[in-house]
């Protein structure tokens, strides 16, 4: 263990509800949250990764999109050219037939015809090629859609392993429980611990309020109610009585000395009862 900050708490020292008595040395421990915050850091860079992959997934549908749209313009200009020179070769092949032109004007334009019939072929075979590349783009982006759902859930896994390792080092904090005053401690700093749940480390008073614990006889036990006032003397004091309230009773009498128990609890603010005193009670 080692002391408390930068100061020791003792014997006699007052503390707060929630101030910090003693922490406890757990290196293995203290390396394991380590280990859990740089895999909460790896889990971080990942879905940032994968945030990034998804973008450049939806930039490449966009452009794969884009893609489509110009060559699907491109087919239609192939199309309205396949279009005139399907119509001129109808035509110069009726004219060849009436006699009205030669062969060789007819075999030019039948070589118009097919050059501009190939190239709408060509334009079909782009537009078919670019679709399937949008539909590949589309399921690239759904895949890495997926991997930022997946790479989330391992963030949100390794945020809750680090969390529970939290809540595992701060049990190396032994805190006051309440204000009062250290009344023993049963270490030094160095000392070594071990969980035995059978000594504790260190024993903190309640001061004000302190309870006063009466053993009513059997006689008087009828009389007692909660909220019942209740005048404390100090034996050793001369001061004028402190007035207290019955909080609770135990209800039954104890078997062998036919007492109740009953409790007090009494305002200590100049902390004059402390615990262990006797003292001298009268009730209203």
């Amino acid at each position: 263990s080692r002391p408390a900050h930068d100061r020791t708490v003792d014997i006699g020292s007052r503390v707060k509800a929630g101030q910090v008595l003693v922490e406890l040395a757990v290196p293995e421990l203290e390396e394991e949250a380590k280990q859990k915050e740089a895999l909460v850091r790896q889990a971080e860079a990942e879905v940032t990764q994968a945030k990034r992959a998804l973008a450049a997934s939806e930039a490449a549908v966009a452009a794969s999109r884009a893609f489509v749209t110009e060559t699907r313009a491109g087919l239609a200009r192939t199309q309205a050219l396949y279009d005139r020179w399907k119509s001129e070769s109808d035509r110069v092949s009726r004219l060849l037939a009436g006699g009205v032109i030669d062969s060789q004007t007819r075999d030019e334009t039948l070589n118009q015809f097919r050059a501009a019939e190939a190239t709408r072929a060509e334009a079909m075979a782009k537009v078919a090629s670019s679709e399937a590349a949008v539909a590949k783009a589309e399921a690239d982006r759904d895949k890495a859609a997926a991997d930022v759902v997946a790479d989330e859930a391992r963030l949100d896994v390794a945020k809750a392993d680090v969390r529970r390792m939290a809540a595992l080092v701060a049990y190396t904090r032994v805190k006051a429980p309440y204000d009062g005053v250290v009344t023993r401690r049963t270490v030094h700093t160095g000392d070594y611990v071990t969980a035995d749940g059978k000594h504790g480390l260190f024993a903190v008073a309640k001061v004000d309020p302190v309870r006063v614990v009466l053993n009513v006889p059997e006689a008087d036990a009828g009389l007692i109610e909660d909220g019942q006032s209740v005048r404390v003397t100090l034996p050793a004091s001369a001061g004028a009585p402190a007035v207290g309230k019955v909080v609770r009773t135990s209800w039954s009498l104890e078997p062998g000395s036919r007492t109740l128990r009953t409790e007090v609890d009494l305002p200590n603010p100049e902390g004059k009862l402390r615990p262990g005193m006797y003292v001298t009670t009268r009730l209203s």
